[in-house]
């Protein structure tokens, strides 16, 4: 069995086949709705102002998209965790990861030792809004050009 998680930093699908370029079933969906929240919608207070002397304006104090991440940070680490017990189904099983490249590291990272190991592939490219049939076709012909095994 081949299994594709599909992932970006709002929405990640995963879905399987019993054979490369095969019909994608999805088997399971996470969502992550603070994905699309305006950075001011996440937290409860102003980011802190500080007076630049140089340009003789006030500015916002603080990082910029740190909530954010910190939102897709929490997104990637359910879908990780998840990811061990799915896996665990079948142990003969190769997992593809297809995401953003920003979250597929931190993904990658996240996941299970048990489940890295079953890693056969990895596709920095978002294909989240991709049909099945689409994804399957990205996948045939990214094995077929060697970009893993």
């Amino acid at each position: 069995m081949i299994k594709i998680l599909v992932a970006n930093r709002g929405r990640a699908d995963l879905y399987e086949t019993a054979a490369w370029g095969g019909r994608l079933t999805c088997v399971r969906s996470f969502t992550n709705p603070e994905a699309h929240l305006h950075e001011s919608e996440l937290v409860s207070d102003r980011p802190g102002r500080t007076f630049n002397r140089s340009a003789g304006v006030h500015q916002a104090y603080g990082q910029r998209h740190l909530i954010r991440d910190r939102a897709t940070e929490k997104f990637a680490r359910r879908v990780a965790r998840a990811m061990g017990p799915e896996m665990q189904k079948d142990v003969t099983a190769h997992l593809v990861l297809v995401g953003a490249p920003r979250l597929l590291g931190r993904l990658r990272d996240m996941l299970p030792d048990s489940v890295q190991g079953m890693v056969r592939g990895v596709i920095p490219k978002d294909l989240a809004r991709q049909t099945p049939t689409q994804i399957s076709q990205y996948v045939r012909e990214a094995r077929r050009n060697g970009e893993f095994a």
